[in-house]
């Protein structure tokens, strides 16, 4: 984690899959001469052993975007409301058991009542409180992809946000960042009620990736995503041709006016010559619609 402290700023973190056991095909393979009781157990570990550095003396002190000293590592919750500065509200959830609860009030893993519902009752109570300012939510499953998961689990991730969607669409969420998937991608969700979420993928860290072909069928009507792996989607198949892999990161500016966000998607490197950064302006009009409009980097 010190390596992170020359950055000077908080990082806050949520679970991924990988938090919960899911260590790879060995550990699989191990699974099998276990127990289940074991295997929580191990699970109830790592989850609690990531919490519970927050509050360690290991965890560095940084200047927090309001001035004031704030740990480096900050991860007080399995899920958890933190309001930023500028009226930017963000809110993590572990999409490794959405909408269920992660562990008990006993701090054990809710593993006998698994549809429990607290956790999506949690994200609305919170939603509910915030009438201005940004809404960002952010977890480890993305609404979309159209990488290595969005053919191979694409399932899972449908489900997850059918799970979700329509509470972040209620009460007008902005953005909706993940990663999981290795590349990088900007999509929106057009909700019934006029509001549009930008979904954002950025997973282009721990390795790279590609858009595979096979995401989705050549006749397929696409109108989700924006911008993937550093092509612009202009309603044609080509770009789910791209063997390329990308690395990058993602940088969202929140104007001090509270009404536009600028998204850049910026590549540190790619295998063609014709892939580029992209960049968005996000809009949040009176009545909540957002309006997503792609726009020159260079400005």
């Amino acid at each position: 984690v010190s390596m992170y402290q020359q950055l000077q700023i908080p990082l806050y973190i949520s679970f991924g899959n990988h938090d919960v056991g899911n260590e790879g095909v060995l550990s699989i393979f191990k699974d099998l001469l276990k127990n289940s009781e074991d295997i929580n157990k191990r699970t109830l570990g790592l989850m609690n052993n990531q919490l519970s550095f927050t509050n360690t003396t290991l965890n560095p002190i940084v200047k927090g975007t309001n001035g004031q000293p704030s740990r480096l590592w900050l991860f007080p919750a399995a899920y958890y409301h933190i309001p930023e500065k500028n009226d930017v509200h963000l809110f993590a959830i572990d999409t490794n058991t959405y909408p269920h609860a992660a562990l008990t009030n006993e701090g054990e893993l809710d593993i006998k009542n698994h549809k429990n519902e607290r956790q999506s009752l949690w994200l609305e109570k919170e939603l509910a409180t915030i009438q201005d300012g940004w809404k960002i939510v952010f977890g480890h499953m993305p609404l979309y992809s159209h990488g290595n998961h969005g053919w191979k689990d694409a399932g899972a991730i449908k489900t997850f946000r059918k799970s979700i969607i329509d509470l972040l669409c209620k009460y007008n969420v902005d953005f909706y960042l993940a990663g999981h998937d290795h590349h990088l991608e900007v999509d929106k969700h057009e909700c019934a009620n006029g509001h549009v979420i930008t979904a954002i993928l950025t997973g282009a860290a721990a390795k790279t990736d590609r858009i595979y072909t096979r995401s989705f069928p050549i006749l397929s009507k696409e109108t989700n995503l924006l911008w993937g792996n550093g092509k612009e989607y202009k309603g044609d198949s080509w770009i789910y041709k791209s063997e390329d892999y990308v690395n990058g990161f993602t940088h969202i500016d929140i104007q001090e006016n509270g009404n536009d966000a600028l998204v850049t998607m910026k590549l540190t490197k790619g295998a063609s010559a014709d892939r580029k950064d992209a960049c968005f302006m996000v809009t949040t009009k009176q009545d909540k619609n957002n309006e997503i409009k792609k726009v020159d980097c260079a400005l």
